[in-house]
């Protein structure tokens, strides 16, 4: 399943172990992970809830630390890295899909969707147009100039699915991101992701409880017991 040093693999994940410890107890709720995306490959973790799957999304999106083992992105071994030093990969490197968007209510459309492009250290002209040409790929030509708080659930999915792939990243990450939307709003988010990381030659890794959107992807994993299994 890790493919470890294949010349197209994106991301890396090398014997990622995650200890929580309260008081005198621990858990590991991740013990031992080898794990590796390949270029273009969309990969679906259709684990329950509480058997850590957002913990291994974060890690892998270098959001957080894992108690021992390597991340690789890219090529590049980054686990040793300082915040900055990660929080520049993940701006070049990865999007990220929360399932509850995480956009900012006091900007526009176009503002969300502008910002990864602006810290990038594009200009005004460029980040507007990249943003725009992204929200019209997804529909939101009409929205732009709207405050994201007077969108539908689904409307300010897609906008933080633009925001996401804006920079061209090499890969997707989204943790759950139609769990809080109507089933026939779930597909269309769904199938609207898969093209448009497809069509931007990025990979994917989503987390899914949905079995039925998950086989739509090139192949599935789950989490059990702290350890990843390939999901036939």
């Amino acid at each position: 399943m890790a493919n470890f040093g294949a010349v197209d693999s994106i991301l890396e994940l090398r014997d990622i172990r995650m200890r929580y410890i309260s008081g005198d107890s621990c858990v590991d709720v991740l013990d031992g992970i080898d794990f590796s995306v390949i270029s273009g490959e969309s990969v679906g973790l259709v684990s329950p809830s509480g058997t850590g799957k957002t913990t291994l999304l974060q890690i892998a999106a270098l959001l957080e630390r894992p108690t021992s083992g390597s991340v690789v992105v890219c090529g590049r071994h980054v686990s040793t890295l300082s915040d900055d030093e990660k929080a520049g990969i993940r701006l070049k490197n990865i999007g990220f899909v929360y399932q509850f968007h995480n956009l900012l209510p006091e900007f526009t459309v176009l503002e969300n969707v502008a910002i990864p492009g602006l810290i990038q250290r594009a200009s005004k002209k460029e980040a507007y147009e990249r943003a725009a040409d992204i929200l019209c790929h997804v529909g939101l030509n009409r929205r732009l100039s709207h405050r994201t708080n007077r969108l539908s659930g689904g409307e300010q999915q897609r906008v933080a699915i633009a925001r996401a792939l804006v920079n061209c990243p090499n890969i997707v990450i989204a943790d759950e991101p139609t769990g809080n939307l109507d089933p026939h709003t779930a597909e269309s988010i769904f199938d609207l992701l898969i093209d448009l990381t497809k069509n931007s030659n990025s990979s994917l890794l989503m987390a899914t409880h949905n079995t039925t959107l998950a086989a739509k992807l090139n192949r599935r994993i789950r989490i059990s017991n702290g350890t990843l299994h390939e999901v036939a």
